[in-house]
């Protein structure tokens, strides 16, 4: 490891927190929509409240993932009469295992993923059951593109919540060789999602491309006023 104490705590903490951040904001969306749809006159979200839920989603998972800040340090490994400086995590393996398993799975992926299925299936249930179909069509397809999201969200990050399950469970499972493979998948995930807001929005879809239609023409006419 060469980038310094400083980056082998940074690094790990602020990956772990963007993810958590990620899903833990779609619980929040998904509860938006079950109060739009399902109790639209209980739902009452003005600004300043709403900046105080992103602000509780943000302490909650800087919280809930400070350990990472804490634990992550370099140490001096030996190998083949050589040390290498690594960076890893220091905590102890038990403790390691129950804070995996309880903390970083259970509460900042699969509890807000059920949490949000059952949101989605809600509101589902209560669009089935309406009669004007016109009104909640609009509604329906932003269901159906947030659905999706998270679906894909929570396909993209799955395989390295086994691989971190699995390690600790065995520890004769050589699973580091596949981590950089893993790790692209889950980052993968937001390259994704613009697309799937092409796919079901027609506005977003022509909005996108008239950005990159002017992005292409202000390059076109930089060149030219360089030449």
């Amino acid at each position: 490891w060469v980038a310094g104490r400083a980056l082998c705590k940074a690094i790990p903490y602020l990956q772990g927190v963007a993810v958590a951040a990620s899903v833990t904001t779609f619980s929040v969306i998904a509860f938006d929509r079950y109060l739009a749809i399902c109790r639209p006159l209980k739902r009452h979200f003005s600004k300043k409240k709403t900046m105080c839920i992103i602000c509780g989603i943000w302490m909650y998972v800087l919280l809930a993932l400070s350990p990472w800040l804490i634990y992550h340090d370099l140490q001096t490994v030996p190998n083949n009469n050589r040390t290498y400086l690594v960076c890893i995590n220091t905590m102890d393996m038990v403790q390691m295992k129950i804070y995996h398993i309880i903390v970083i799975f259970f509460l900042l992926y699969a509890g807000p993923l059920l949490f949000i299925a059952g949101c989605y299936a809600t509101v589902a249930y209560k669009l089935s059951r309406r009669s004007n179909r016109q009104a909640d069509f609009l509604r329906n397809r932003l269901v159906k593109m947030l659905a999706t999201v998270v679906l894909i969200f929570a396909i993209s990050w799955l395989p390295l919540h086994i691989v971190g399950i699995l390690f600790y469970v065995s520890r004769e499972l050589k699973l580091e060789g596949s981590l950089p493979l893993i790790q692209w998948v889950g980052i993968s995930n937001c390259c994704v999602n613009p697309w799937i807001y092409c796919a079901f929005s027609q506005s977003y879809r022509d909005n996108f491309f008239n950005t990159l239609r002017c992005a292409e023409q202000d390059c076109c006419e930089l060149a030219a006023a360089a030449d």
